[in-house]
């Protein structure tokens, strides 16, 4: 059966439009992960008023967000070694199943260090408590690091690179170098939408 002109012509800006969705959505990149180097760290975990255990785990920091404070906000998360959920279990009286194996918060903020050199970056965390199974486990203030490689932090064009615009943001807040509103912005936009944003 002939099919007449002007649908042969909707046919084909339908599958042009479907292509070119399809094409769009392939070279849509995801969002750039800008993590710190995992560290051990200790917390304090209160069974009662005279109990009190130490707890060990790694820590990691994931990057959302710069503020214009020079904050910067992210996903906390602590996880256990065997032995120490094996332990809190013990210590609190529930099986095992029920203590997670990580700890999850988000929206923690860190503060630069103000003595800074990349490619290493330390970051400050405050004290904090999160809780676990009724109970709360206590952080004292803590240092987490960001640790580049030296050919993201001075590319040709360091608008396209993360790293490069922390170390910039970092520099500036070091040295009093303002405005940050550039590198903070496209670095949140970085973050939150992808390399082809």
């Amino acid at each position: 059966m002939n099919r007449k002109p002007h649908h042969i012509v909707a046919t084909i800006v339908c599958l042009l439009f479907v292509a070119g969705l399809t094409f769009a959505q392939e070279k849509a990149k995801k969002p750039v992960i800008i993590q710190t180097e995992s560290k051990v760290l200790t917390a304090t975990l209160m069974i009662d008023k005279d109990t009190v255990i130490e707890v060990k785990g790694n820590a990691i920091f994931r990057l959302t967000s710069g503020h214009p404070d020079e904050s910067l906000s992210g996903i906390f998360t602590f996880t256990f070694f065997d032995k120490e959920r094996q332990r809190i279990a013990q210590a609190i009286n529930e099986r095992l199943d029920e203590v997670p194996t990580s700890l999850v918060q988000h929206d923690v903020l860190a503060q630069f260090q103000r003595e800074i050199e990349c490619p290493t970056i330390h970051l400050d965390f405050s004290a904090m408590d999160l809780p676990i199974s009724k109970k709360k486990i206590h952080f004292n203030k803590f240092v987490l690091e960001f640790k580049f490689a030296s050919e993201s932090i001075e590319p040709e064009d360091y608008s396209q690179h993360a790293t490069s615009l922390i170390c910039r943001i970092a520099q500036r807040r070091k040295t009093g170098i303002y405005p940050m509103h550039f590198p903070l912005r496209r670095l949140n936009q970085l973050l939150h939408e992808g390399e082809n944003n």
